[in-house]
């Protein structure tokens, strides 16, 4: 067999690149990293090289469905203020996050597949959605932390298992070559605007060493810090009475009257993180690597504001039904320990890669003020909820070329989840160790072993065939929710996958893939009932079944002239079993698998290298999503799915000369909706989530060799918008960053 010198740069962690050994690769001789998993332009640098996509190297232009890889390089051309904003210009990718760092709800999502716990989100391979919600919790990730993301569209249970819908995301983390410090501190505020982030502070320092001996260590620590902004406005139904000043007319996001009276007060915002990694080169590019890593935030809010007066202009704090409560914003703390130990090493004739973690959020808490006139800014009652959770996890994979146009892989993977809900009275609002009596408890484990296997065959010179299938074998336990237990339950997902690659040429290469995936209801949606301040009852349903989905790509890389590269994909999903909440009275909504729906969509990304060291990049999505089938809610049939833009673009530039360099990036998002009738068609009220567009600059300039001076405005052009909350308006951000 002939082997491939193919390989990612610098990547620690990747499969063994001699595995592939076949004429379609053989021409493929080196590998650099661009913009959004597109090459540079000339005509011997080759597409950056992945491993999420199939769990085996391939560039980004050889996987049978789309996919992208995202730089340090590229992530620090721009000002990103999370992690999960390095891929918020990828064709097809989502990003939410409506009130900059300080948005505890932000999620990525993958071709239209709503929320968060559709897509999985893994690190260094490990999955990051919590068992609870399905959400992933991005406060305290350093972006500096990291190598590189990945981005994998298309369904993905194949190889993943539960989460997997809209696909897989993964952040790469970094390993030393060499000794290295590296420090990075900034500082930032508004820019013209009372509605951005304040004082906002931020700093990273790490230090990694490589040996003689193949050990190689890395630590890390990042904060940031910011007074925030008053993001919740108090808008009321209730009209002030006669005689009150100070308020404004607006409506809800359906059109209905409200008053604007006052502000919840600025939102202060906390994030740390500390991280140690150790790893062994082992022979025949094998290695173990051990992690540690603790991130977290903290948030509150300060004073609040009325814009209330009485007739001698004094403030005023209620009227009516309306009271000092309505005023108030609450606090929270989340802190999550992750542990990680991975292998990668030869046995036999193939590879064994092992991935063990424990992702435990031991800390996670938030705090609610009262609604009766005995809470006040001085304090009084209120409500504390704490949900700590846990997710353990074991992967095993196994890669042997049983041929030389063949590469086999299979493999087996466990997931344990667990968390516990308990929600407590206040006696102070203001302090939430002011402790009470229990009110309200539920919780439960959620089980998922997994086997899989995939091959891959070069069939001619030009076509190669992908096939893979995952059973998995998903069980909940030990559910309550105060004194009633639920029986356990078992069920079981079966996700096959298959697709093809035909090289037409040097210039283009075309890719269609056919994929099954699920998700497992999380234990929210099977053990959490809630009642609202407004009498609502929010019930969980213990019997609900997972989700599946069915989707087909088909697109093509193309090089149509010099400089210039062009990724496109058509694409078509299909939901079944999606769960909804139903409505059974007035004043009570429940859980149930109820749903039918499609999505279908177009993905462009472009990219063209211009002269004096220009280069632009575009991305456009357009992205058709329905509800075809909703006993739960009727009106939602027709209706586009909730929190999905129809319509995405970015176009970007960047330019470097000697030691300037700068970028731009411009984004437009469509309207969304928050709910699924899609009703909510009033557009710049708190609580609308506004179609935007935004401009983005970020300018550097190298005072020598080891230090860099970097000056970004974000929302350039001050657009006032909202995503629930009022967007953070123009702000600047300066900061010194030191390589050594």
């Amino acid at each position: 067999m002939k082997s491939s010198n193919r390989h990612a740069d610098g990547d620690d962690f990747d499969m063994n690149n001699q595995l592939f050994h076949t004429k379609t690769f053989v021409s493929l001789l080196t590998t650099i990293t661009c913009s959004a998993g597109f090459a540079q332009t000339s005509p011997e640098v080759l597409p950056a090289v992945m491993v999420t996509a199939t769990r085996t190297d391939h560039a980004t232009d050889e996987t049978p469905g789309a996919s992208f890889v995202v730089t340090s390089e590229q992530m620090d051309a721009r000002n990103l203020l999370s992690i999960d904003e390095a891929v918020d210009t990828i064709p097809g990718v989502f990003n939410r996050r409506g009130k900059g760092v300080m948005d505890t709800l932000s999620a990525i999502t993958l071709r239209g597949m709503p929320d968060q716990k559709r897509t999985l989100v893994l690190l260094d391979g490990m999955p990051m959605n919590d068992g609870y919600t399905g959400a992933v919790n991005y406060g305290g990730l350093s972006v500096d932390d990291y190598r590189r993301v990945e981005v994998a569209l298309g369904a993905g249970s194949s190889l993943y298992g539960s989460n997997a819908m809209g696909g897989v995301v993964n952040l790469v983390t970094q390993m030393p070559e060499k000794r290295e410090l590296n420090f990075r501190a900034g500082y930032g505020n508004g820019l013209g605007s009372s509605h951005a982030m304040h004082d906002f502070e931020r700093g990273y320092v790490s230090y990694g060493d490589k040996f003689e001996n193949g050990l190689s260590i890395f630590t890390s620590i990042g904060a940031a810090q910011t007074d925030g902004y008053a993001t919740d406005l108090n808008v009321t139904s209730s009209k002030p009475t006669t005689g009150l000043t100070g308020w404004s007319e607006t409506t809800s996001n359906t059109g209905s009257a409200r008053y604007l009276i006052g502000a919840r007060g600025d939102n202060h915002w906390d994030d740390n993180q500390g991280t140690i990694r150790a790893a062994l080169d082992l022979p025949e590019r094998g290695q173990l690597r051990v992690s540690y890593q603790r991130s977290g935030y903290q948030y509150s809010y300060g004073q609040p504001t009325t814009y209330l007066r009485d007739s001698s202009g004094n403030p005023v704090w209620g009227y009516g039904s309306v009271r000092e409560a309505s005023f108030l914003g609450g606090s929270g703390e989340t802190t999550r320990d992750l542990y990680q130990v991975m292998l990668e090493t030869a046995l036999g004739s193939g590879r064994l890669k092992v991935n063990v973690g424990v992702s435990d959020t031991g800390t996670n808490w938030y705090t609610t003020p009262g609604s009766t006139a005995s809470t006040t800014r001085s304090g009084g009652p209120g409500t504390v909820s704490s949900t700590p959770s846990q997710l353990n996890y074991a992967d095993a994979q196994y890669t042997i070329s049983p041929t030389t146009n063949q590469v086999l892989m299979f493999g087996t993977s466990l997931r344990v989840e667990k968390a516990d809900t308990t929600e407590k009275s206040l006696s102070d609002w203001r302090d939430e160790d002011s402790t009470g009596a229990t009110t309200y408890r539920a919780g439960g484990k959620s089980n998922t072993i997994g086997m899989f296997v995939q091959d891959e065959v070069v069939l001619t010179d030009k076509l190669t065939g992908t096939a893979g299938l995952r059973l998995d074998s998903w069980q909940t336990s030990d559910g309550y929710a105060n004194s009633t237990t639920y029986d356990d339950r078992s069920d079981t997902a079966l996700s096959p996958k298959m697709g093809f690659v035909y090289r037409l040429s040097q210039e283009t290469t075309l890719r269609t893939s056919l994929g099954r995936a699920f998700r497992a209801p999380t234990i929210y949606e099977l053990y959490r009932t809630w009642t609202s301040s407004s009498g609502t009852t929010y019930r969980s349903n213990p019997d609900l079944t997972p989700e599946t989905a069915t989707t087909w790509d088909i697109g093509g890389d193309f090089r149509p002239w010099q400089g210039g590269e062009l990724k496109a994909t058509f694409y078509i999903n299909r939901i079944h079993d999606m769960i909804y909440r139903r409505t059974i009275s007035s004043t009570l909504q429940e859980y149930v698998n109820a749903g039918k729906a499609s999505g279908k969509g177009i993905e462009l990304g472009f990219r063209q290298k211009l002269p004096s060291n220009w280069a632009m990049l575009a991305g456009a999505t357009i992205n058709h999503t329905r509800i075809l089938e909703n006993d739960a809610s009727p009106s939602s049939v027709g209706k586009q799915f909730t929190f999905v833009p129809e319509k995405t673009a970015s176009l970007g530039a960047e330019w470097s000369q000697g030691p300037w360099n700068f970028s731009g990036t411009v984004k437009y998002v469509s309207k969304r909706y928050q709910n699924d009738a899609n009703t909510d068609v009033v557009s710049g009220v708190y609580t609308s989530y506004d179609a935007y567009t935004t401009v983005d600059l970020k300018a550097g300039y190298h005072i020598n060799k080891n230090l860099k001076l970097a000056l970004s405005i974000d929302n350039a052009l001050n657009r006032d918008y909202y995503s629930y909350y009022q967007a953070p308006g123009r702000s600047y951000f300066i900061e010194l960053s030191g390589h050594y």
